[in-house]
């Protein structure tokens, strides 16, 4: 059996589709989106759907939604420094100390210590190099402690890692 009916709006006839059930049928008012959007223009849903008011229409709640108490206060810049460094470092609340991350511990160094910005290798030959990192230096564990780390450029941070030449890089 082919269902068929006008639309509210374009009052052009539609046919139900083959998936569509009987009751979503039956609450079905428009042809396509188009002419629910027409219906929809000019009408307010937050006050009324469909004449009737809203149920929750001039009832207040019994607590307060969100933060309205301090709606459009701003911290001075200095009350925000403070508050930076009451929850920085070993006051912060997810503070591991020396059991951080590997790479914990070199952003660590970079926001204490700055990039770094030369080769602590004696025997460096790259004069000008664009990038230098931080070492964890032979005999030490990664730690909260920037004695534990040289500066060094690529090349020789590669070759002072590498097994094979350990022993000829020096510090």
């Amino acid at each position: 059996m082919i269902y068929t009916k006008p639309c509210d709006i374009c009052h052009k006839i539609m046919e139900k589709p083959y998936k569509m059930t009987i009751s979503g049928w039956n609450k079905r008012r428009f042809c396509s989106q188009k002419c629910n959007g027409i219906w929809k223009k000019g009408k307010d849903f937050l006050k009324t759907r469909l004449g009737k008011p809203a149920w929750n229409r001039g009832k207040k709640l019994p607590y307060l939604i969100g933060n309205t108490h301090a709606k459009g206060y701003h911290h001075s810049e200095q009350a925000k420094k403070n508050m930076s460094l009451n929850r920085s470092g070993e006051k912060h609340w997810d503070w591991k100390g020396n059991n951080a991350s590997y790479s914990a511990i070199h952003k660590w160094l970079v926001k204490n210590y700055g990039i770094a910005d030369h080769c602590d290798n004696k025997d460096c030959l790259k004069i000008n190099s664009k990038r230098y990192e931080y070492a964890l230096k032979i005999g030490f564990k990664y730690t909260h402690n920037r004695e534990c780390y040289a500066q060094l450029c690529i090349p020789c941070h590669r070759s002072y890692d590498s097994r094979l030449n350990k022993l000829n890089v020096r510090l």
